[in-house]
């Protein structure tokens, strides 16, 4: 435990975590996978004999993608990626590749990069101890499509200690917006006041549990110098740690 600001709950009963860079992290550059999780994509799209532009069609959802991804930060709205993929689709004129195949694409798209998110060693021995102690589990994932995080919590070997693994894509609300988190207690029957959030964003995870009305604990093993900069941003989390191993005895020590 590297520092602590203020105390945990006096009846703690749910704790929530992050999934990526929290529980697993990503081992590659991600730029490179995702030039190949592209190309799985328009292989799957082709494979379905309708005639396109492969280089027009990459960079068209690339580009939306990114799009995306800024006004998504603004309004923390998640509209699915498949949404996304269909809605594009439809502009170029490929109307008869209906959902299905889409998301068969993106199946293929999202197979190459889980191959890379690899689950964090201490992750596994975390879950398990706070669940033998009879704490009430959850996930809250931002992300673009349910299913890849549903795919990567099974990946993990986690699921049977979860009461619940929440992802924007399927509530179509992101975190920091307080709203997610209140989903998520409500739908295991606890409230903020009996909750922490465990993460490595400062933003979503520490000031959207701030927001929720919950203690922030954030784990900083994953991220970036600049991420690091906590007075710069103005988010003091409630607690600071470089790996979840120590969460169980802190806990305990804490109650």
């Amino acid at each position: 435990m590297n520092s602590v600001n203020g105390p945990l709950p006096n009846k703690l009963k749910c704790i929530l975590f992050d999934l990526g860079s929290t529980l697993i992290y990503f081992d590659s550059d991600w730029s490179q996978v995702l030039d190949q999780a592209m190309q799985a994509l328009l292989d799957a799209l082709a494979s379905t004999g309708i005639s396109f532009s492969r280089s027009s069609l990459g960079d068209a959802f690339r580009a939306r993608i990114m799009e995306y991804q800024i006004s998504r930060d603004i309004d923390l709205k998640e509209t699915p990626t498949l949404t996304i993929l269909l809605s594009l689709l439809d502009e170029l004129g490929m109307k008869s590749i209906d959902e299905s195949f889409a998301r068969n694409a993106l199946n293929a798209f999202y197979r190459t990069t889980q191959l890379h998110w690899i689950p964090e060693e201490d992750a596994y021995p975390t879950l398990e101890k706070l669940y033998q102690r009879g704490y009430r589990l959850g996930i809250i994932s931002n992300a673009g499509d349910d299913n890849d995080v549903q795919v990567l919590v099974d990946k993990i070997n986690v699921r049977p200690f979860l009461d619940i693994v929440l992802s924007s894509a399927a509530c179509g609300i992101r975190k920091p917006d307080p709203e997610i988190f209140h989903i998520a207690l409500n739908e295991i029957n606890c409230t903020p006041d009996e909750s922490i959030m465990i993460g490595d964003n400062l933003e979503a995870d520490i000031q959207g549990a701030h927001r929720a009305g919950m203690p922030g604990i954030w784990i900083n093993r994953r991220v970036s110098d600049a991420e690091n900069l906590v007075e710069s941003i103005g988010i003091k989390p409630d607690a600071t740690i470089d790996n979840l191993s120590v969460l169980p005895e802190w806990i305990a020590s804490s109650g």
